[in-house]
């Protein structure tokens, strides 16, 4: 058994979970491909919903002893989520990745195209979203990503209006995509309360 995530008592509903307190403890049997599905269900069932990291989801003893030494904290956390959730923004060039360098010099000169192509897709992207959290890179794609959180009532209108403002000029790609569970903010905001040591909803891709 794994813990997904968590939520006020009295809003679980009928899903599976532990108590912990005010707490509840999203549980579930499922194999990790499975988790993802099960905290989309679970995001979109609940009104507040703070979900772990899914590929390492807890064992509910250490969720429940993590839990309950900070309740007060997550109260506040699942609080902050209320009725949010995050859009991930993707911006890439418009073509395709380059043809493999046949030598030593073409090889430098397409690093030194990719690197310039990095800053200025980063840079266009704080540009269109200066609230989003930037997302690590992928040392194999030439691209930026970032997330929001916002309302989750707001997420369709707040994708068209970054999709009509995307600079058309610059020929960049624009990917839009949610509502996500909290996964991103869930994990800065217990870090940022200074509950990094043991965090089960520490960030990681979903």
């Amino acid at each position: 058994m794994r813990v997904l995530g968590l939520c006020r008592i009295e809003e679980r509903g009928a899903l599976p979970h532990l108590r912990a307190g005010p707490l509840a403890l999203l549980t579930t049997e499922a194999p990790a491909r499975a988790r993802l599905g099960l905290c989309l269900r679970a995001h979109a069932a609940l009104p507040a919903f703070l979900p772990f990291a899914v590929r390492s989801a807890p064992e509910p003893e250490a969720a429940l002893s993590w839990a309950a030494a900070r309740s007060s904290l997550l109260l506040d956390i699942v609080e902050r989520l209320r009725e949010h959730s995050e859009m991930i923004l993707t911006l890439s060039p418009p073509h395709g990745p380059p043809a493999p360098p046949t030598d030593g010099l073409s090889y430098l000169q397409a690093r030194l195209r990719s690197i310039e192509t990095q800053r200025r897709l980063d840079a266009c992207l704080a540009d269109l979203a200066p609230r989003a959290l930037p997302l690590p890179g992928d040392s194999h794609a030439v691209r930026a990503e970032s997330v929001l959180l916002l309302p989750t009532a707001e997420v369709t209108a707040k994708a068209r209006q970054l999709a009509a403002v995307c600079p058309s000029e610059l020929r960049l790609s624009l990917r839009l995509s949610g509502p996500w569970p909290a996964f991103i903010h869930g994990a800065r905001f217990c870090n940022a309360a200074g509950q990094v040591s043991g965090a089960p909803c520490a960030a990681e891709p979903a």
